[in-house]
């Protein structure tokens, strides 16, 4: 799908772009990419200075599947320069966006298949939200972690940010301005019981004095020192 360019020169924008922050996905990146690709105009990519293969991975799949010059890769250190604070990293990546909407997507999350099929439909016809909603279904090892049903705020106005640390919340929009999709409409997250773990009790177990906003709601002024890869 070609980009879908919205005003006139010298002041033009994309219709929605993917914001995607990682580290060490290398078992995920390609399948995500995949997934989103014909769902949006842009794809921006904020590595945290994966140690494992992300990064090549993302080159090889732009050299060989990006036909329409959609993907943007960017190296940000996740635990230097964004401080170990996701809601951050996640803004770096809005703030590089260029269009009325962004989705919001972690490496081991994907859209289900209505939502890809529907998605510039969804765009189209709910464009003056600030905000376009739909379920998350979360599981640990193929399996359910809850029966409950969980909303993330995912694909909103690209004037909106994060606040927080790893449960951040989405500010900025204005809360009339909101709609729900029907539950056909849905993304999945499907995490492994180790990577759960680890991301947990890091979360759990950050240094107060190291990373003093952990369990503030609001977000540093930071000095990104961002490498374009």
């Amino acid at each position: 799908m070609r980009k879908v360019i919205l005003g006139t020169e010298p002041y033009t924008f994309n219709e929605v772009d993917c914001a995607i922050v990682l580290l060490n996905e290398e078992h995920n990146i390609e399948e995500l990419l995949e997934n989103v690709y014909p769902c949006v105009d842009d794809i921006i990519i904020v590595d945290g200075k994966s140690i494992d293969t992300t990064v090549d991975k993302i080159k090889q799949f732009k050299k060989e599947n990006d036909k329409y010059d959609k993907i943007k890769l960017y190296v940000n250190d996740f635990f230097k320069n964004a401080n170990g604070i996701l809601g951050d990293q996640k803004n770096l990546a809005i703030s590089k966006t260029n269009s009325l909407f962004t989705l919001v997507m972690d490496g081991d999350e994907r859209l289900c298949p209505d939502l890809v099929k529907d998605f510039r439909k969804i765009i189209r016809e709910n464009q003056s939200m600030d905000v376009i909603n739909f379920l998350r279904y979360n599981y640990i090892d193929g399996k359910p972690e809850t029966l409950d049903k969980e909303f993330q705020y995912r694909l909103f106005k690209s004037f909106n940010r994060y606040v927080g640390t790893s449960h951040h919340e989405l500010v900025g929009w204005r809360h009339e301005l909101y709609v729900e999709l029907p539950d056909k409409y849905f993304m999945t997250h499907n995490k492994s019981t180790e990577r759960a773990h680890k991301n947990n009790s890091y979360f759990d177990n950050v240094v107060d004095v190291k990373y003093p906003h952990k369990n503030n709601n609001l977000s540093r002024l930071i000095n990104y020192n961002v490498e374009g890869a």
